[in-house]
């Protein structure tokens, strides 16, 4: 999935591209301006909200502040990604919005839509991008980054939220057999 977003890189598929590499609630990203992104960090102070406003009118708008207090923070990004991040904003040269298409901003359902049809087109399961956040976690508890860090990447309050709703094993048998060869118990 990543490869064919690098190799078919337009703004949506920047966006995605950035869920990996941070794991950002969508929403998040929808609301991102050029001027949150500083060198190797986004800093998150607003959503996207989408609510019904008339039976079957939705509504999508940037709302001042995160889905939660703990939602306000500088989300870092690995070396191997900081050029998206210049990229979007390079992209976003003289807009409003990081991500604008035709002078409007993106909203959550092209990001979504975007990564269904990529899912499809590859022949894979589909997934959302809360599957992307919930992987990016999973990584981050995999390869032990400390816990105080990790729940602030994630904008949660305490580790057992990002345990409990967003860890997942993704091992397979032979690298769980490596681990319990590895592991002296007796």
């Amino acid at each position: 999935m990543v490869e064919y977003l690098k190799e078919h890189m337009d703004t949506c598929n920047l966006g995605l591209l950035i869920i990996f590499a941070s794991g950002l609630r969508i929403g998040e990203l929808a609301a991102l301006k050029p001027g949150d992104i500083s060198d190797n960090k986004i800093r998150i102070t607003k959503t996207e909200i989408c609510y019904e406003a008339r039976k079957g009118k939705y509504v999508y708008e940037v709302r001042a502040f995160p889905k939660t207090e703990a939602g306000i923070r500088d989300v870092r990004v690995q070396d191997d990604f900081i050029f998206f991040l210049k990229k979007a904003v390079q992209m976003a040269s003289g807009q409003q919005w990081l991500f604008q298409k035709n002078g409007e901003r993106m909203k959550t359902y092209q990001f979504q839509c975007r990564l269904r049809y990529i899912c499809k087109k590859l022949n894979m399961p589909v997934k959302s991008p809360h599957k992307i956040r919930k992987t990016y976690a999973s990584c981050l508890i995999d390869n032990g980054v400390p816990e105080d860090i990790i729940i602030s990447q994630m904008g949660h309050t305490d580790i057992e939220t990002t345990k409990n709703h967003y860890y997942y094993d993704h091992y397979d048998d032979t690298e769980k057999d490596k681990i319990f060869s590895n592991i002296q118990i007796i």
